[in-house]
């Protein structure tokens, strides 16, 4: 493909035209060059829309390719486990679409899967001619992407479940996304569902007419997972890679982001939740603290040698595979740990301002997690936490949400995709 065909593919033509005028005048001018810059972006948009659907229109479809995408761009989440076991079955061609950066990193994807960069000709190609296309989020692939062919298959994962905090067609970044995500509901073939709740919130938000499979959520398998030297494995990387050491417990801090973008509500006491912790559980902890992808500016180095970063950490089930204690508030990965039955708590400071604004599906007190609403409150609860009535209030909750999950998710969904491509 020559430069100025594959220019418009990834929608640069204009810009590549004037590449160098326009690196003369982003550094110094670059307040004048924003308004020039938003036209010059519209226009190689508008062109290279209809070029390319034009160019993929043309390729074939390979009914067994799959084309994955993550909202952070990362090999994680539904997408990595529904992949891991395709990989084990071996006859589909997997690849992946990421970014530059992550690309980057060392191990980021298993060395036997093809990645391409987004918005690059080889991801556009890719797209055109996947029987599946796979995602954890709304809209990737409608955000200055290609249109779906009748004989290419959709589906959705989302990224969680049973969730707290509601979602909406409201929740997107800009107008353009907000297109995005309209125009991805609309396409989309199957959502993956794990619970009745979860269908209700599926058919209220993005999704009021796509297929609804209640097959599970392959990301908790590893959550169910007994096999103990996949567990190990699991275990040793983590430790590994956040300098854990093999006898110390953990306990994972992982807060949601605030759209107003408060941070005061992440005020944990670190020094007195670590003796808390090890007066009521025993044993030496160590607190690995995450902040949401949105919210990764303040992930930091602690002045407290045993609360460890782990932002970065790729995949948020293995830090839930490995942990002994979860804390959070609304998110939704709590509702995830609830699989392991290990103790969980919620550390929220703010529910009242969090309710009149997002807002909440259901209230906290009915979930089976003690809650904290400040940190004297936090330390209380996990003082006189009562295993036998948490794990009973776990099972009433989960029969009451019309949960599924049994470790079995990514098997199911793997099936189902052999099933749509023995039918075509």
């Amino acid at each position: 493909m020559n430069k100025i065909k594959k220019a418009l593919v990834e929608g640069r033509l204009i810009y590549r035209i004037f590449r160098k005028e326009w690196l003369l005048v982003r550094g110094p001018v670059s307040f004048i060059a924003k308004l020039p810059g938003r036209a010059v972006g519209f226009i190689d948009r508008r062109i290279s829309s209809r070029y390319r659907n034009k160019w993929a229109g043309k390729l074939p479809v390979k009914k067994n390719r799959v084309v994955f995408m993550t909202f952070n761009d990362s090999y994680s989440c539904n997408p990595k486990y529904i992949c891991e076991e395709l990989r084990r079955r071996g006859n589909y061609d997997i690849i992946f679409i990421s970014t530059k950066g992550i690309m980057k990193k060392k191990d980021a994807f298993p060395k036997d899967i093809k990645v391409f960069e987004r918005y690059s000709v080889d991801a556009y190609k890719a797209m055109a001619t996947a029987g599946f296309w796979i995602e954890n989020a709304i809209g990737f692939y409608f955000y200055d992407g290609i249109d779906k062919k009748p004989e290419q298959t959709y589906i959705n994962t989302w990224h969680g479940s049973l969730g707290f905090k509601k979602i909406g067609r409201d929740n997107v970044p800009s107008k353009r996304w907000g297109k995005a995500a309209l125009k991805s509901g609309a396409n989309t073939d199957y959502i993956i569902s794990n619970s009745e709740f979860e269908n209700g919130v599926y058919r209220e938000t993005h999704w009021p007419a796509a297929e609804i499979k209640m097959l599970g959520h392959a990301r908790n398998d590893i959550l169910f997972e007994k096999d103990k030297t996949k567990l190990n494995a699991i275990n040793r990387r983590v430790r590994r890679q956040l300098y854990i050491e093999p006898e110390q417990k953990i306990c994972l801090y992982a807060p949601t982001f605030r759209d107003n973008g408060d941070v005061s509500c992440y005020d944990i006491d670190y020094p007195r939740l670590k003796k808390a912790l090890e007066e009521k559980f025993g044993g030496e902890f160590v607190i690995i603290s995450r902040m949401h992808h949105k919210n990764r500016r303040l992930a930091s180095e602690s002045p407290y040698d045993y609360v460890i970063d782990g932002t970065m950490y790729p995949d948020m089930q293995e830090l839930m595979a490995v942990s002994d204690v979860g804390i959070s508030d609304y998110s939704s990965w709590l509702l995830d740990f609830l699989m392991t039955e290990r103790p969980a708590f919620i550390f929220a400071t703010d529910i009242k301002e969090y309710e009149g604004g997002r807002g909440l599906y259901y209230p906290l007190e009915s979930a089976p997690f003690p809650i904290g609403r400040d940190n004297k409150e936090l330390l209380s609860v996990i003082k006189g936490f009562d295993e036998e009535k948490f794990k009973a209030d776990k099972e009433a909750f989960l029969k009451d949400k019309g949960c599924m999950e049994d470790g079995h998710a990514a098997e199911r969904i793997a099936d189902f995709m052999d099933e749509i491509i023995a039918s075509k």
